[in-house]
């Protein structure tokens, strides 16, 4: 009977988690409440690439989290960015979520092109594995996706940008084909405090509204809030540099399945 209910619970999870779509939500994200599309952070390069060319150093990181304080329902995240030269970066990640019943891993990598100094673009193709496991069946699944993404520094206090996601499912799913529509800004309030707002609208669903809010201490330590209307969620965190070592952790909180926590770790190379 636990079996059965962990592979039900399993088998709801990603799409409660929206973890269809595009979005992974990491430490730095989850801790603003995936509220950050024009966000310029490395972290945030996973939802938005087209940031990628004004980041000139290379970046690897890895993020770990629980899924409401469920045991062996973990996901984890490797993300780095490369730099062809001071126009055109790639941005990489690897995904994976689930255990021994319900597994899903996603790989993607995204092209950005810086178009002017406050203007730049992304194409990103995202393929995901679904593979499900129990006694009686065995399901593989592959969903192709691919997100275009707009971003443009308006000035020194805000920033814009749009995307485009077009996603493929399998035949048994009722939406053969996803689209999610994202906009998204930020405004630095002053040199500390920085807020972020993003409304997402996919197929016929209601739009999904976000709200964060960045304090910057000094220049290694932050702290996060962020809320959602979709899901009734509360996110907060913190970040620490430690020389070229950054760690962020935080926790989010949904109304009807609890408590998620995770943890990142981000390298700089100079």
């Amino acid at each position: 009977m636990k079996k059965q209910l962990l592979y039900t619970l399993l088998l709801v999870l990603p799409h409660a988690l929206n973890s269809q779509s595009f979005e992974h939500s990491n430490s730095w994200n989850n801790s603003l409440a995936n509220s950050n599309i024009a966000d310029t952070d490395f972290w945030n390069l996973k939802n938005n690439p087209a940031a990628a060319v004004y980041n000139n150093k290379l970046n690897i990181g890895i993020d770990v989290s629980n899924r409401f304080l469920i045991e062996d329902v973990n996901s984890a995240l490797a993300l780095g960015n490369i730099n062809i030269n001071k126009n055109n970066k790639l941005v990489l990640s690897l995904s994976t979520f689930g255990n021994e019943y319900y597994n899903q891993n996603k790989a993607s990598i995204a092209y950005a092109l810086k178009l002017s100094n406050k203007l730049s673009s992304a194409l990103q193709l995202c393929g995901t594995f679904n593979k499900i496991y129990s006694e009686e069946i065995k399901l593989l699944r592959f969903s192709p996706a691919m997100k275009l993404v707009v971003f443009y520094k308006i000035n020194e206090f805000l920033n814009i940008s749009s995307a485009y996601l077009l996603e493929s499912h399998p035949a048994e799913y009722s939406n053969k084909l996803t689209q999610e529509i994202s906009f998204g800004a930020s405004y630095l309030l002053d040199e500390r405090v920085q807020m972020f707002y993003q409304a997402s609208y996919k197929n016929s669903s209601s739009t999904k509204m976000a709200i964060g809010l960045l304090v910057r201490f000094n220049e290694k330590i932050s702290a996060q809030i962020g809320v959602k209307n979709n899901d009734l969620s509360l996110s907060f965190g913190a970040s620490f540099q430690i020389k070229s070592i950054r760690i962020v952790s935080s926790f989010s909180y949904q109304h009807y399945l609890g408590f998620s926590p995770s943890v990142s770790i981000q390298k700089t190379f100079n």
